[in-house]
């Protein structure tokens, strides 16, 4: 019921702009240029922009396994794209993860944010599916039904990559009520909790937590939730910071 009333209370551009996957793409353009060149790397393999003269395209268009083309040959092709995209979300997440404090308050965070996080991944498969179809029927006259398992494949390797990987992060990523050992938020009553985190790579006398009250937080009003759920970012003013970092 809190939830309904806080929905009507916000302003609708609030929650359309403080969107967490627009927000997430926004830290993308603004933070991450190495993330993003990647990207855009493999957006020119497939549309033939880059190396389009020497026949790279082909290699994802067109990829061969054992000297033939067939539903194995796109299924091993999109398991390679569903690491690229773990990869992608894990380097994402251990970078960005600390500016969206509000995550360590939801079940499952990670999942939370890769599932958030879906816009580069989402338009670079659409694009690939829609390049795949285009070159397979102009140029080399294959039957729809050819095409279609084809992509059927991409999407399958996909879909199985990912699938083995948020099952691995099922058993490892924990919430906060979970760390605590509490059964719901109401219980929780602030402490000091020093948080167990990697050294920071340049400055190895520095953990990476201890910069999270240096950094602005960016706003979140809404999150995209399972399956396709609109929810309310929860406040998380009242925890202590340490341990939002020990989540995280």
């Amino acid at each position: 019921m809190n939830a309904k009333i806080n929905i009507q209370v916000i302003p609708w551009w609030k929650k359309v702009l403080y969107f967490f996957p627009l927000q997430l793409l926004i830290v993308h353009l603004k933070k991450n240029y190495i993330l993003l060149f990647y990207w855009i790397i493999l957006f020119g393999i497939i549309t033939g922009y880059v190396a389009g003269k020497y026949g790279v395209p082909y290699l994802f268009l067109l990829p061969e396994y054992r000297g033939e083309v067939s539903f194995l040959s796109y299924l091993l092709l999109g398991f390679s794209c569903g690491g690229f995209i773990m990869a992608f979300n894990i380097s994402s997440y251990i970078m960005n993860g600390f500016r969206f404090p509000f995550l360590a308050t939801t079940a499952r965070p990670f999942h939370k944010y890769c599932y958030n996080n879906s816009i580069i991944p989402l338009a670079f498969i659409i694009t690939y599916l829609y390049m795949l179809i285009r070159y397979q029927i102009k140029d080399e006259f294959l039957s729809i039904n050819i095409v279609f398992i084809n992509c059927l494949g991409f999407i399958i390797g996909v879909l199985i990559f990912i699938f083995i990987a948020f099952t691995y992060f099922l058993s490892t990523n924990k919430d906060l009520l979970k760390i605590l050992g509490l059964k719901s938020e109401d219980e929780y009553k602030p402490r000091r909790v020093r948080a167990r985190a990697v050294q920071d790579i340049i400055h190895r006398n520095n953990k990476w937590y201890r910069s999270i009250d240096k950094l602005r937080e960016w706003p979140v009003t809404t999150y995209l939730a399972y399956p396709l759920k609109i929810q309310i970012a929860r406040d998380c003013s009242h925890y202590d910071r340490t341990m939002l970092a020990h989540v995280l």
